[in-house]
């Protein structure tokens, strides 16, 4: 039993176009789990020009992912697998342990 987390480098003023995006993906009838959706807290030029202009949605996602990891005991890991459709999204999940295979 797992519980889907979106992470998005996303300004937070964006949360609910990016809460709607995901309750519209179906894919053969199956819509996306329900999860939280975390954004960025940073504001809407700052969160454009990491990830539009300097190409580094990473830096935002990987500091997010190991402050949620920091909230477990040392050797749990709180997160099995990760999916994303950029090379940042691997590198973001690399970063914090989960197998590039998942």
């Amino acid at each position: 039993n797992y519980n889907v987390l979106y992470l998005t480098a996303r300004p937070i003023g964006q949360v609910e176009t990016t809460k709607h995006y995901l309750q519209s993906v179906v894919e053969g009838g199956i819509h996306l789990p329900v999860g939280p959706v975390i954004t960025s807290p940073d504001g809407l030029f700052k969160s454009l020009n990491r990830e539009v202009i300097q190409r580094k949605p990473q830096e935002f996602k990987i500091e997010c992912l190991r402050a949620l990891r920091s909230l477990f005991p040392d050797q749990a890991q709180p997160f099995y697998a990760g999916f994303g459709n950029r090379e940042t999204d691997t590198i973001s999940y690399q970063a914090i342990s989960i197998p590039e295979s998942r």
